[in-house]
């Protein structure tokens, strides 16, 4: 039965992950002991593909200054806390002012409002608090919008409204933000373990997925991205 489930979920990502949470369940349940120990070797021999190694696609350093120079005011809060922090955008939009403290540089993503219930404190860069302290509100909800897409759609019509009318078209790319944090941040800090905590991630995922990516000279740019005005 597991295994025409998660045959039918088709991408095996999706199949991977909804393993990972039968696993997490009968775990449970057996501790519990609502069920038998030999459930977690029948579920040993449920077969899923492999994922496909496929390069995380990124933001460069220029289009991010792009996006921040270019987007409405309300949204660089969001962008910055993507681009600068890694948070994931469901996080984002559980983000309230009252849990970025600007004088200490650090963001608190609460248990509850994190994707792997766990909580963890996470560093604001300078650049981050430069883009920060004019939009700064002592509580309230940091998003603007209840959905990601809005705000993604909001953002490509800034950057191209501001292009030249023979230039490029930009094009949004899925989870590009939170790719390009922990790519660039790998390479500043060439520590696995400390990306991986800040992401909300696991250390062997980050490597896997990021190691070696960019090149130290544009993470160094990414993370210097700052107004050009007061």
């Amino acid at each position: 039965m597991l295994q025409k489930y998660l045959d039918g979920l088709g991408a095996p990502r999706t199949q991977i992950n909804h393993l990972r949470q039968i696993r997490t369940l009968y775990g449970f349940a057996i501790r519990r002991k609502y069920v038998h120990n030999e459930m977690l070797e029948i579920i040993e021999g449920v077969e899923v593909p492999d994922e496909p190694n496929r390069t995380a696609e990124i933001f460069s350093p220029e289009e991010l200054s792009e996006m921040l120079d270019t987007c409405p005011p309300k949204l660089v809060p969001w962008l910055v806390m993507a681009s600068f922090c890694g948070l994931r955008m469901a996080e984002i939009q559980r983000l309230d002012w009252q849990e970025i403290d600007i004088a200490q540089n650090i963001v608190t993503v609460k248990a509850e409002k994190a994707k792997t219930g766990s909580r963890r404190v996470v560093p604001l860069p300078d650049a981050a608090t430069r883009w920060l302290v004019s939009h700064e509100k002592q509580q309230g909800q940091l998003a603007c919008y209840s959905g990601g897409n809005r705000f993604s759609e909001r953002i490509v019509e800034s950057v191209n409204q501001a292009r030249e009318a023979n230039a490029t078209p930009f094009k949004w790319k899925k989870n590009a933000l939170r790719h390009s944090f922990c790519s660039y941040r790998l390479a500043v800090l060439k520590n696995s373990a400390q990306v991986a905590y800040e992401a909300g991630n696991s250390s062997a995922m980050i490597f896997k997925h990021y190691h070696e990516l960019v090149a130290p000279e544009d993470a160094k740019k990414w993370f210097s991205t700052v107004p050009r005005s007061k």
